[in-house]
Order: structure tokens, then sequence, then C-alpha cells
């Protein structure tokens, strides 16, 4: 009984070793710079609108070389007038690979001075790295409009 228990013992430890190996190689391949865009955030804000869009990569698929992300999108008055004064609000998300290719695109929109939180969860191609730029717009009930500068990180 006790060669068996040392035999499992040190099938379960070879078991825990290979685990181990494996995952180090996958971290390897998918590099510190993956995990870096593995959460960013850009809030482009003026003084009528606060825009927000994320970046998270989700998970990287070596066979075909691509990455399932998710982008995410919210935006929101940037005082309190802007609930009564701001009826249409959008924020425009973009996603941009390491060679400044457009990778993933969102913008939606909302008539109303909020955008809740929605998002899409595209496959792109792989990159080490990833650069999220945003930009938020509102029209006013006056009929003017707001338009935020392009915020990138």
């Amino acid at each position: 009984m006790a060669k068996h228990r040392a035999r499992s013992l040190r099938a379960s430890v070879l078991a825990v070793g290979v685990m181990a190996t494996c995952a180090t190689l996958l971290m390897s391949l998918l590099g510190p710079s993956a995990n870096a865009a593995a959460g960013k955030t850009v809030k482009p804000k003026n003084v009528d609108v606060l825009g927000t869009c994320t970046l998270t990569v989700l998970s990287v698929n070596p066979t075909d070389v691509t990455a399932h992300i998710r982008v995410t999108s919210q935006g929101q008055p940037n005082n309190l007038f802007g609930y009564s004064n701001n009826v249409y609000t959008q924020v425009a998300c973009a996603v941009y690979d390491e060679n400044s290719n457009l990778v993933a695109f969102y913008a939606p929109f909302r008539n109303s001075a909020t955008l809740p939180t929605t998002n899409i969860n595209p496959n792109v191609p792989f990159s080490p790295t990833y650069t999220l730029c945003g930009q938020a717009f509102v029209k006013k009930s006056n009929g003017s409009q707001s338009l935020t500068p392009v915020v990138c990180a």
C-alpha cells in the first residue's frame, strides 16, 4: 500500500510540474506586452460629456494567432446641467495593433444624456501591444454639439 501511495504521489507531482511548465510556456508565447494590454481604459472628456472606453484581452489563440478582446463603451454628462441639456450621446472606441492598423471599432449611441455600458467581443489579429483610443460626442437640446479630444493609451 505504501508503494502505491508513493507512486501516486510521484505521478501527482509530475502532473503538477507538467502543468506548470505548460503555463510558463504559454505565458512566454503571450509575452508581458499582451498582459499589459489586458486592461486599458481611456476617458475622453470635456465640459459637457465624459466617455469611457475599456479594452480587455480575454484570451489568445496561438493556433490561428488571434486574440479575443472586449471593447466596452460608456458615456455620461460631465456636469449636472448635462442631464437636462444633452439629448444624444455617442462614445467611439478604436483599437489599433502595434503597426497602427485598426483592428476593432465600436461607437454606440443613444438618444439620451447617458450611454449605458455596452460592449463587443471580437476576435482580432494577435499583437504584442494594442493602443486604445476614445472620443465622446453629444448633441444638446439647443442644437449645439460638443466633441471631446481623442484620448489614446
